[in-house]
């Protein structure tokens, strides 16, 4: 389930299929349009289910697909001009999470699985509330207004926009310098072509920091996840398809 509180709505993730996702789907998506178009009230929803924990956050096609259910006798595309669809960028300047999303990754990439431990959810979710995050960006794209008829063309556009729209730290930078998959193609700047000396001597300290705690096998998974953002956002700079 989402988290309730103003402005914001309780999401329950049934499982697949069945007459109760299509009933919770339409009365949820009604409830959305008649806020956003009778009400004038801005609704506040995820681009999927949490962050991605390899950096590289992408939009499920499925939830703009479930802005339609309750208007199925009108048109995709007017539906979505009808609300404004505006994309959100939120960019941590460093995620507490890391070094347990670079764990998790490790362990994925050699063993194929990866069980959560009790409480280790709670646990997660805890820290990417408290823990330390630097500095915090949040970036308004222009609403939608071009007509899009497919939910999958749309998610493309959404992630142009929310890509683009990411504050890169210097700690993005400095990772990406480091990242063995690194594009070659991209014309990516160093960090200290980007910030001034003492903003990346700071950064570098904390980068350093963040990679002797670290292990040794796990810091790739560390670096991946503050590269990934990089590429992208160049990859979007130069019109070359995500």
């Amino acid at each position: 389930e989402g988290v309730s509180g103003e402005k914001m709505l309780r999401v329950r993730r049934w499982g697949s299929g069945g007459r109760e996702k299509m009933a919770a789907d339409q009365g949820l998506t009604g409830g959305n349009n008649h806020s956003i178009r009778n009400d004038g009230e801005s609704i506040w929803i995820a681009q999927a289910e949490g962050r991605a924990k390899d950096g590289d956050d992408r939009t499920e096609s499925a939830i703009l697909k479930m802005f339609h259910v309750s208007r199925k006798d009108e048109p995709f595309a007017e539906v979505i001009q009808s609300l404004n669809l505006t994309p959100v960028s939120i960019s941590y300047e460093y995620d507490p999470c890391d070094s347990a999303k670079a764990r998790e990754l490790y362990i994925r990439a050699t063993t194929g699985t990866y069980s959560k431990a009790p409480g280790e959810e709670d646990v997660s979710i805890a820290l990417g509330i408290t823990g330390y995050k630097g500095r915090v960006h949040v970036n308004f794209a222009p609403p939608i207004t071009e007509r899009f008829e497919d939910t999958k063309v749309l998610a493309m556009e959404m992630d142009r926009q929310i890509l683009g729209g990411y504050r890169l730290f210097p700690v993005h930078y400095l990772a990406y310098a480091q990242w063995s998959e690194a594009d070659p193609q991209l014309q990516v700047p160093t960090a200290a072509e980007v910030f001034p000396a003492d903003e990346l001597a700071k950064a570098k300290a904390e980068w350093e920091r963040r990679l002797h705690e670290c292990p040794a096998e796990h810091r790739p998974f560390l670096v991946v996840q503050y590269a990934t953002p990089v590429r992208n956002q160049y990859r979007v700079k130069a019109g070359i398809p995500l």
